[in-house]
């Protein structure tokens, strides 16, 4: 298990790396990576280094902020500046509840 953390950072992830042999996805997808053929027992061969072949999020906590928003331009940007903070507070909200399951799908 890998952990990437900070107690005070913006986010939080835990996961899982699960590895195998090169020869062993070599041989559970039927594709001939080596560009040698079949491999040998030899321990020292790059065949049989681990090589990551799963990964899996065990936790995820996003603690995102949007902080100084600002809208400039037009008369109608500094009506809407007034709302600033209460949109920041929506987009933060938004951001936080998107970031994870991105995160989960992609991984």
């Amino acid at each position: 298990v890998v952990s990437v953390s900070s107690s005070t950072g913006p986010l939080h992830l835990q996961f899982d790396v699960t590895s195998a042999p090169l020869s062993e996805f070599k041989k559970y997808n039927n594709h001939d990576i080596s560009g040698r053929g079949s491999q040998g027992d030899n321990p020292n061969d790059k065949m049989n280094l681990p090589f990551p072949s799963k990964v899996t999020v065990l936790s995820c906590e996003s603690k995102l902020s949007v902080q100084d928003l600002k809208f400039t331009g037009s008369a109608s940007a500094k009506i809407i500046d007034i709302f600033s903070g209460a949109i920041s507070k929506q987009v933060t909200s938004a951001l936080n509840g998107a970031v994870c399951p991105l995160i989960k799908s992609g991984a």
